[in-house]
């Protein structure tokens, strides 16, 4: 209530009172939206472990749901190979989490997870890859993990486009008063 007061004691247009609630509004509802992309949040075997024996698959756990048909996990060895089993899958209880099989007479070495992702959220595809050892550290395989970048630059970027949207809506209405 004293906000109002204040509004109609000193006779701030309305336009702007409401003008500033929209963008507030706006501005809080891109806070409270998760972030975008499935980004890999953790994976077993972790990236950059070194493992005594060979694990029989790879899982990665992501920050959102994928896409199945446009999402895959590849294991490179040191030369650019592939070497798991050509059985990448996105859980189908929980797609969130991809995985790829991995043959049981893996030589100790360095290997290379390659993953790609599409998310159903915000349409976007991302690329990524980490290393794991077996053994111990030997080398790791060249593979070019280049993703597309991002639609907005930072968290700040949509109140920062609304704001100069407002602006310029504020802009013509008064020309045209």
């Amino acid at each position: 209530m004293y906000v109002m007061r204040v509004v109609f004691q000193h006779r701030v247009p309305i336009a702007i009172v409401t003008s500033l609630a929209l963008v507030l509004a706006v501005w809080l509802s891109f806070v409270l939206v998760a972030e975008a992309h499935a980004d890999l949040v953790f994976a077993d075997p972790a990236p950059g472990s070194v493992v005594d024996e060979a694990p029989t698959q790879v899982v990665g756990w992501f920050t959102e749901a994928m896409e199945p048909a446009f999402s895959k996990m590849q294991v490179l060895n040191t030369d650019g190979e592939r070497v798991d089993l050509n059985d990448s899958v996105v859980d189908s209880g929980d797609s969130r989490v991809m995985s790829v099989s991995l043959p049981p007479d893996l030589p100790k070495g360095s290997y290379t997870v390659v993953w790609n992702n599409l998310s159903p959220v915000d349409g976007h595809t991302l690329r990524g890859a980490f290393v794991f050892h077996i053994g111990e550290a030997t080398g790791i395989a060249a593979v070019d993990v280049d993703s597309e970048p991002p639609l907005l630059q930072s968290q700040a970027d949509p109140f920062l486009r609304w704001l100069v949207l407002l602006g310029a809506f504020v802009a013509v209405g008064a020309a045209g008063f």
